[in-house]
């Protein structure tokens, strides 16, 4: 049994969200904000009946700017539910044919508000006068706003089929057109089991274990507090021992008792007590006393005296001596058993275990280890919530959720799988997990053909611009030339909905000798053409050449600089600088940078030619040009919903700071292009 969809609507950054989810263990990967921890405060809110608390105002949408008169609705849909005649609890998910059943929480407005208006709109919408029917519209809204969300909702849970909530013209139809003030009969509609299911819960919630793993984990205060959860466990357990065993306990905590009355300075303090009690309000009030270790008999009160320590070699340490990443495993590993424990001794039907971020103090090794080892845990759906992309890369992309934002207000969801075939899944699934890519972090990405791109780009955005790619949550990926047409298929609405630039090299010939890479390379741009024809998400930006030349012939003054300063060659260096003149025939030239390249290394030049160009200091920098096709490719994710008027006021204030320039001053077309952005918004 499997919680196979969640649909959520109006409940914090989740204005209306679907979800599908697999009986694999799911993990959700999101930047900070997105709403990784909001989404399992909703399953608990439906599902974990310790954990409930009454909704208030700000756990409404954030898309609406008025929730009052707006509901808020989560439903689980569960699949492969236990046939009731093998097991008569499984009647109360009121399963359909095909052991399929909807369980679901509803937070409205009660049926008084709700009645109200009904016959405030029916008032309104009748009246045909158009001053009385303004001043109706008034009373309405008033109404409206006069709605106490704290005192004037119901929270109703139903097992059964419900509307389409998440479509708003059935949402309307349902619980009311907001824009127009019109409002169904309660009666009608609102009460209508078919849409708003056909039974109430009965406490389906009794049937279902919940375990909830937080992201803050202080391992040693929480075996400490009263009333936690390992507690909670032995009291359990002790409910099955033998009340014998307990005898032999009390009887030697009264011994305990006994010898201390023997003890001269022990009694001396009783004795001393007694006396300045005598001395301060007299005999007539003052009682004798004796020294008791106070050990609770009660079974159940002496765990509470119980501990949990770690052992090194036969000596006993306590917990807060242990390290951080050994005492989060500890953790790990009560809270996992006390998932089965209770889906052991209890008539649970469904287990759910919901960890947040466990890769806290872990090392890399560890934290595939850990989600490997949770992936065997039996009769339980496991969603967990990471950062890691040693954890994200591991686990499979077909039950892979990944949260993005959505404007300021709310989030929307991707699923990285649909609607690509099995092969195609299976090789991203083994690329991720051999390379550990952030591409499934990123807010946007810029795929390129290898090192050298990676090592050249990141750097001069950073020296020319101030402009560090990974502050805005771009990342730069190296596909070693082969990869871009399967990785790029990620990004598409269907999937992640996330900008991609494709940076390639035309390997156009300049010397008829590599004719052919001019045919492979042609064919592959072509090829990724086609495939995003229409798609918004991924535009591909080429060079005629290849990198290095596109790179450093346009800046062939300093790449001569460069090799004469480094002494890259020590014979007959006039001939091979007079090779690199900026009037020298392109054919020449060209074979030069490829030779230096060559020699060099492409990654290793690239990375050189960096630190070189840093030490030439500002006016070399600024005179550096970056080729058109990569600033175009940056240009790419700018504007969009993520990168807002603050972030293009942002990148343009961090490079008048750098270059000591008023904004007026800027003459470069990439800073002209981003302050456009900030000044048309």
């Amino acid at each position: 049994m499997y919680i196979s969809k969640l649909k959520i609507r109006n409940y914090k950054n989740f204005y209306k969200c679907s979800i599908n989810l697999e009986s694999d263990v799911i993990t959700i990967i999101g930047e900070n904000g997105t709403g990784k921890t909001n989404l399992f405060y909703a399953l608990r809110q439906l599902l974990d009946r310790n954990n409930r608390h009454f909704l208030e105002e700000n756990d409404f949408s954030y898309e609406l700017d008025k929730p009052n008169g707006h509901w808020i609705i989560i439903s689980v849909y569960f699949k492969d539910i236990p046939n009731s005649e093998e097991i008569p609890e499984a009647v109360s998910f009121n399963a359909n044919e095909e052991n399929e059943a909807i369980y679901t929480l509803i937070f409205r407005p009660n049926r008084i508000v709700r009645n109200n208006l009904y016959t405030l709109s029916k008032e309104y919408l009748e009246i045909e006068d158009a001053e009385e029917k303004i001043l109706k519209k008034m009373q309405l809204e008033e109404f409206i706003n006069n709605i106490d969300i704290r005192n004037d909702y119901e929270v109703k849970r139903t097992v059964g089929t419900i509307f389409d909530f998440i479509d708003d013209e059935t949402y309307k139809k349902i619980i009311g057109d907001f824009d127009n003030y019109i409002f169904p009969s309660p009666d009608d509609v609102q009460e209508d089991s078919t849409q708003i299911g056909d039974k109430d819960d009965f406490e389906l919630t009794k049937f279902i274990n919940v375990t909830f793993i937080p992201a803050i984990r202080d391992v040693n205060s929480e075996l400490i507090k009263d009333g936690n959860f390992f507690e909670k466990m032995l009291g359990s357990i002790s409910e099955n021992i033998d009340e014998t065993k307990w005898s032999t306990i009390k009887q030697n905590f009264n011994t305990i008792n006994d010898q201390l009355k023997n003890i001269e300075e022990f009694t001396k303090l009783t004795d001393e007590i007694f006396g300045m009690m005598n001395n301060t309000v007299g005999s007539s009030f003052s009682g004798d006393m004796f020294l008791d270790v106070s050990v609770p008999e009660d079974k159940n009160k002496i765990i509470k005296y119980f501990t949990l320590k770690g052992k090194v070699e036969n000596h006993l340490i306590d917990l807060y001596n242990k390290s951080l990443g050994e005492n989060n495993i500890i953790y790990f590993a009560l809270k996992m058993l006390q998932n089965n424990y209770f889906m052991g001794h209890t008539k649970r039907l469904f287990n759910l275990l919901i960890i947040e971020e466990p890769e806290s103090h872990l090392h890399k090794h560890l934290q595939q280890t850990f989600f490997s080892g949770i992936g065997k845990t039996l009769n339980t759906q496991i969603m967990l919530s990471t950062h890691s992309v040693h954890i994200s890369e591991s686990c499979n992309i077909s039950s892979m959720i990944v949260l993005g934002k959505k404007g300021e207000k709310s989030c929307e969801i991707y699923s990285p799988s649909n609607q690509l075939k099995e092969d195609e899944i299976r090789y991203l699934e083994r690329y991720l997990d051999s390379v550990r890519s952030p591409i499934l972090f990123s807010k946007s990405v810029m795929l390129v053909e290898g090192d050298a791109e990676l090592i050249f780009i990141d750097n001069i955005l950073k020296l020319k611009y101030g402009f560090d790619l990974n502050a805005y949550g771009i990342s730069l990926i190296s596909m070693d030339n082969c990869f871009f047409e399967k990785m790029s298929k990620l990004f598409n609405k269907e999937r992640l909905r996330k900008k991609c630039s494709i940076l390639t090299d035309l390997d156009k010939s300049f010397d008829l000798i590599n004719s052919e890479a001019e045919k492979l390379s042609k064919n592959r741009v072509d090829k990724l053409n086609f495939i995003h024809l229409n798609n918004e998400f991924v535009n591909i930006y080429t060079n005629d050449y290849t990198f290095e030349i596109e790179l450093y012939s346009n800046n062939i003054e300093l790449f001569a600089k460069y090799v004469k300063d480094r002494k890259i060659y020590t014979r007959d260096v006039d001939r091979i600088l007079k090779e690199l003149h900026e009037n020298t025939d392109k054919t020449i030239k060209f074979r030069r940078i490829l030779l230096v390249a060559k020699n060099l290394g492409k990654g290793w030049l690239a990375l050189d030619f960096i630190e070189w160009l840093k030490s030439q200091g500002k006016d070399s920098i600024k005179k550096f040009i970056i080729p058109d096709y990569i600033i175009d490719s940056l240009k790419n994710f700018f504007p969009s919903d993520i990168y807002n008027k603050k972030i293009y006021n942002q990148i343009v204030k961090l490079y008048c700071e750098k270059e000591r320039l008023k904004e007026d001053e800027i003459t470069d077309t990439f800073m002209l292009y981003i302050r456009g952005l900030y000044n048309e918004k």
